[in-house]
């Protein structure tokens, strides 16, 4: 079920009479229990527990109904039950036929509320539905109800009129469903006296809605014609009650689809709903998902919240002008002139989807400029005239023609949300329509258009680039879009393949900013844009001493809240142009987002004093040079002599889980020798056949050597370090592995060949851990590990042999302490919440010894470990001190 659904669900569900014997069943029914879930709690067969009278949908929802119990008391009974302990429910509900409490076990929070309320609350319980709470819907439920209703309008308008769904028609069906939205919220807050449009559809679109049609193509050609023009036409007098609109909503006839019987009834539903407490800020989302009904599983969770749209647009340009107001208090000049400012502040987002960040920026700079005014007015004594923030100020481009269209009308709900709530506080008239112009919203590829075009430089106005462009490495790039960024580094760079989707945003930002065409750039971005490659591939580009990093946020968790939606560790970056002003009192941020302007590149060698890493054996075989354990144990049992030619493999999945896996190894000169073992002959055929069938060359050719891996990067050796290539972030040291010459070594790690134990010191440290989370890149949200990047660029002070000596010992403390929890794996014991004491206490005072050599004391912050590398890294590479 999706969030429409079981809103819809649970409305029917409050507007019933309450029967304590179907009651759970029903509920639970309402939050997409399986029938044959339902069936068996029914049934007896499942759904027990010790608390008497209770039933249990694990491991969601443990309920209790009760008319002499109190329901807190009852909820209490619930609590000490086993249900929560043996099968953890997340929810406890207990209802007198009354009233609902409901304990969220997992927030500790406990809401109570009439059972007639629960339509409202649908969202406390969406968690057992497979959605995790959304603060936004709960508090404003109106949103949901909203989209679920104009949900069932538009697929019932499909249903009759299935070639609207077309792409010839799509702009039609979104300009049709934009302007419905306004009318039922323009009825809902007094825009349109008496409801009026609702009350023409009902009084005058026909039985069942059969003239409907006709109606409302004739309601939004008067919304857009004057009450004059509309007296030389012949408009019947039963629309002089819907004023003329204006701005360009309504400007343009569009035909209007036939709605049948099932169409006319949902819009009804949605007449019936009061519009005015819509949130536009989410609501755009919403009404977007509306059309596609793949994306309503998520109803209203693609969406940015407020507090992160606040990381960009606070710092680019709204926490100054809220400083300056605080700064200027009674001094009536200053307050006029940042009055002039905020209202000739101009906001585009070039990637802007519904105008989540457009809407947000329109009520922040609304809002700012009521306070202003109210303290002018307060100064003064007398009446000010309320001023608006024209929508004209607002830029977007979209390449989704509905969400573009939505994004308009979002923005003028919270233009129309905006006046109401002013005239309600000053207690005068405001003259809401007409509308002026609306916002500058252009549907296109933004990759593609001129953005000086969309949002042209305009004299005596500031302008900030701000949004949430799409993530999207290399591999999830349609073939358009790889093109598109071809476009847009053509002449700069090579090949962007390096570099996320996101990345043209920026750099199109930036020209924009070397243009002089805006004030300042912010958006957020998944944080793999300041590290790893992408730093010397995309940064150098943006940071050429025209324009420098003016904020960022680092790396912080973004969930949109989809029900399968993934967490994507993102930051914002801010720019602005340099040399306009003293720069010298602000801080230096450099492209990791560090003190350091320094950009590391890779290198193919590393310190003077470490060893090289190279990559794992890769081995290309088609799996055939593989056994497990059992298939190990066959061959030996059958041929004794073939285990002169099995080894143990180490992949990642072997190091990190302690999984066992064992690999053919067989030297060039004893191919004759194992191709007499049936058993093996059999697998290098098998490899040679899978080499033959590949379309590459190079695999091919590796046919000719098919008793071994295709690619084989050590020599003999005694013992190995190995470091994994994706470790998880959670991890506070890198887990390293220490194995002897038995093992051979996957691509999945590097390896240091006979390295002394020193360097596993060096490996396992705190220090190391934060340059590799630096300057590597992430596989999602895990450190991605290189050689070249990471450990060749490393910086470290030359050793002494007593040094050396104490890092030895310190990595032999800490081989011991693992040795001490011989059954657990790598994953185990560097879990941060499972980590051994004796292993924590063996890395601890590994990290006193190294960063003593470094600094003489231990780092205070992870932040001046990397501020330090970073100088080292300046020094050894002799790079000059960079100031911003």
């Amino acid at each position: 079920m999706n969030i429409a659904e079981i809103e819809t669900a649970v409305s029917d569900l409050a507007a019933k009479p309450f029967d304590c014997d179907t009651f759970f069943y029903d509920l639970i029914d309402a939050y997409g229990a399986p029938a044959s879930t339902v069936a068996r709690i029914l049934s007896g067969s499942s759904g027990k527990t010790d608390v008497d009278g209770a039933l249990l949908w694990a491991p969601k929802i443990h309920y209790a109904h009760s008319t002499v119990v109190e329901v807190p008391d009852l909820l209490d009974e619930l609590a000490k039950g086993k249900a929560v302990g043996s099968k953890a429910a997340r929810f406890l509900v207990a209802t007198d036929g009354e009233d609902l409490g409901i304990r969220d076990t997992k927030l500790d929070e406990t809401l109570y509320f009439p059972i007639s309320d629960l339509g409202e609350r649908f969202g406390c319980l969406l968690p057992a539905a497979g959605f995790e709470r959304y603060s936004a819907i709960e508090k404003n439920p109106v949103d949901v109800k909203a989209s679920s209703r104009l949900a069932k309008f538009y697929d019932a308008i499909i249903k009759e009129n299935p070639d609207w769904e077309d792409e010839d028609r799509r702009d039609a069906m979104s300009r049709f469903m934009a302007r419905m939205v306004f009318c039922l919220f323009a009825d809902s807050i007094g825009v349109f006296e008496g409801n009026a449009f609702a009350k023409t559809l009902v009084d005058y679109g026909g039985r069942d809605g059969s003239d409907a049609p006709a109606l409302i193509e004739r309601i939004f050609i008067s919304l857009g014609t004057s009450s004059g023009a509309r007296e030389e036409l012949g408009y019947p007098t039963y629309l002089a009650y819907l004023p003329c609109v204006g701005g360009d909503l309504f400007s343009g006839r569009i035909e209007c689809p036939s709605i049948s019987k099932t169409a006319w009834r949902h819009l009804r539903g949605a007449m019936d709903l009061d519009w005015g407490g819509i949130n536009p800020d989410i609501f755009g989302s919403m009404l977007q998902a509306v059309v596609k009904p793949n994306e309503r599983d998520d109803l209203g969770m693609h969406y940015t919240s407020v507090p992160n749209i606040m990381k960009v647009l606070g710092p680019l340009f709204l926490d100054g002008y809220k400083a300056r107001y605080e700064a200027a208090g009674h001094n009536v000049e200053l307050l006029r002139t940042l009055l002039v400012e905020v209202r000739r502040t101009r906001v585009f987002d070039p990637a802007c989807g519904s105008g989540n960040f457009l809407v947000v920026a329109y009520k922040e700079l609304r809002s700012l400029a009521e306070m202003i005014e109210g303290r002018l007015r307060t100064i003064s004594g007398r009446p000010l005239p309320p001023g608006r923030i024209p929508l004209s100020n607002f830029y977007g481009i979209e390449i989704d023609d509905f969400a573009a269209e939505t994004a308009r009308i979002a923005l003028w709900i919270a233009e129309l949300q905006a006046d109401k709530h002013q005239a309600d506080s000053l207690d005068q008239q405001i003259r809401s329509l007409p509308l002026g112009s609306g916002a500058n919203i252009s549907c296109g590829n933004s990759l593609r258009l001129d953005w000086s075009q969309v949002c042209p430089r305009q004299d005596g106005y500031h302008t900030y680039v701000a949004g949430n462009p799409p993530f999207l490495g290399y591999g999830q790039q349609s073939p358009e879009q790889k093109e598109d960024m071809k476009a847009v580094f053509d002449g700069h760079l090579k090949s962007p393949k390096l570099l996320d989707f996101v990345s043209c945003w920026f750099f199109k930002g930036s020209q924009f900013l070397k243009s002089g065409l805006c004030s300042g750039v912010a958006f957020v971005s998944t944080n793999s844009i300041c590290q790893g490659d992408s730093v010397p591939t995309l940064w150098p580009h943006i940071l050429d001493g025209s324009v420098r990093i003016s904020f960022a946020h680092r790396s912080f968790k973004w969930s949109n809240n989809a029900s399968q939606g993934s967490v994507v560790t993102c930051v914002v970056v801010g720019l602005e142009a340099k040399g306009k002003e003293d720069d010298s009192d602000k801080p230096v941020i450099g492209p990791y987002l560090t003190s350091s302007l320094s950009i590391v590149t890779p290198s193919r060698t590393p310190a003077e004093c470490l060893p090289s890493m190279l990559l794992g054996n890769v081995p290309k075989d088609g799996g055939n040079l593989f056994l497990t354990s059992e298939e190990r144990e066959d061959l030996l049992f059958y041929h004794p002599e073939a285990g002169r030619f099995i080894k143990k493999f180490v992949g990642s999945q072997e190091l990190i889980k302690g999984i066992q896996k064992y690999c053919l190894w067989i030297p060039d000169e004893e191919v004759e020798l194992a191709s007499s073992i049936p058993m093996i002959s059999r697998r290098i055929e098998a490899v040679r056949t899978m080499r033959l069938a590949s379309k590459k060359e190079a695999t091919q050719k590796l046919s000719e050597r098919a008793h071994r891996f295709g690619e084989i990067r050590c020599a003999p050796f005694h013992s190995s370090i190995v470091v994994p290539r994706v470790s998880s972030e959670r991890r506070y040291w890198i887990p390293i592995g220490r194995l002897g010459a038995d093992y051979i070594i996957g691509d999945r790690n590097f390896a240091l060949y006979d390295a002394p134990v020193w360097n596993l010191a060096i490996l396992s440290s705190r220090l190391h851990r934060v340059w590799i989370g630096t300057v590597c890149g992430r596989m999602k949200t895990d450190l991605s590990y290189s050689n070249t990047l990471g450990w060749n660029t490393f910086p470290i002070p030359k050793l002494t042999i007593a040094e050396k000596h104490d890092l030895s010992a310190c990595a032999r403390a800490i081989l011991i302490a693992r040795d001490t929890h011989p059954t657990r794996s790598l994953s185990e014991l560097y879990d941060p919440d499972k980590m051994p004491d004796n292993l924590r206490t063996a890395h601890t005072w590994n990290d006193l010894v190294i960063e003593k050599i470094y600094v003489g004391r231990v780092f205070n912050s992870d932040l001046e470990r990397l501020d330090h590398l970073f100088e080292r890294y300046e020094e050894a590479n002799f790079i000059a001190p960079q100031t911003d």
